[in-house]
């Protein structure tokens, strides 16, 4: 190479290096613009613990278990305000975990739901995870655990329940739930007049103490009687796997699975079945436990909680 060659290389990495220095210096100039503060909040609300707790910060407002009343709801607003100086505050998880639970376990209790319960448990999860030496892995394990146990025994149910091994359990709901039914309604599978009278026909007992249960016929169109066992399995399939996978020790790339199988079964069920708190609870404890990489760890489980919040949305939009 000439001298002339090697001096107009040189100049030419000359020039890269300083353009490199340049773009650098830009985006230091643009970040130190931004308020200290500023960033130190917003990291305190965008790692993983963070998002996490914004997640249930916000199902605690937006959609509080039953009982709780307004307080949890006011608390839990005041703590996602407040979350970058309390976030691992044992007594603020402690306190949103006492007044969520005395409102639960004073209501009604056959009137509660499952993932109600739940809800209290992973608040209780939170406040115990910021007691410990080591605060994300414990809430790690509790959230891996609670997700594991949780799917291991709803599948023992569905397996030890004949109606539902069946598919009548789904073929009744498929005919009468008022949410359930907007799936098949949109696919015109049943007729949306048979699910109105089917709602009829069950409204009195299921609601009126002084009626005694007695047996009700219920029609059931038969799309839905020839769907109701696939369907049936298919469930106990997918929460098989949640469980298998979140109760495993599993290493290395194997724990991918554990994402997959759970935004499976959470993006199969509830857009259909419009329980949002309960999918992002789940989406929650899953994040908590994830060995996916920053951020699209974060990124993936928001994603899975707004892809079933629009869905559930546009089915409401759709059907009514």
């Amino acid at each position: 190479m000439t001298s002339t060659g090697a001096d107009r290389h040189l100049d030419a990495a000359i020039d890269a290096s300083a353009a490199g220095g340049a773009t650098a210096s830009r985006h230091s100039g643009i970040a130190g613009r931004v308020p200290w503060w500023l960033r130190w909040g917003a990291g305190r609300y965008l790692d993983l613990w963070g998002v996490v707790a914004t997640i249930t910060l916000i199902t605690s407002i937006t959609n509080p278990p039953r009982g709780s009343g307004v307080e949890s709801q006011v608390l839990a607003g005041v703590l996602l305000l407040a979350l970058p100086w309390v976030r691992q505050r044992w007594w603020a998880w402690g306190l949103l975990t006492a007044v969520t639970a005395w409102g639960v376990f004073t209501y009604v209790l056959v009137d509660l739901d499952n993932h109600h319960f739940l809800h209290v448990y992973w608040l209780t999860a939170l406040t115990v995870a910021c007691l410990a030496k080591d605060p994300s892995w414990t809430l790690a394990r509790a959230g891996r655990l609670m997700v594991g146990w949780l799917f291991l025994f709803a599948t023992l149910w569905k397996l030890l329940t004949p109606d539902f091994a069946d598919g009548s359990f789904f073929a009744y709901l498929f005919s009468v739930d008022r949410n359930l039914t907007r799936v098949p309604i949109a696919l015109d599978w049943v007729d949306p007049d048979t699910t109105s009278e089917n709602r009829i026909a069950v409204t009195a007992m299921r609601h009126d103490p002084q009626v005694e249960p007695h047996p009700v016929a219920v029609q059931v169109a038969p799309t839905m009687d020839r769907l109701s066992a696939p369907l049936a399995w298919l469930t106990i399939v997918l929460e098989g796997a949640v469980a298998a996978t979140f109760l495993l020790p599993l290493r290395g790339a194997w724990t991918r699975w554990r994402e997959a199988s759970l935004f499976a079964f959470v993006l199969v069920t509830y857009p259909a079945l419009p329980v949002l708190s309960f999918a992002a609870l789940l989406i929650a404890m899953s994040l908590s436990a994830t060995t996916m990489r920053r951020p699209r760890a974060e990124i993936s489980h928001v994603m899975v909680i707004l892809a079933v919040w629009g869905m559930s949305e546009g089915l409401r939009a759709f059907v009514g």
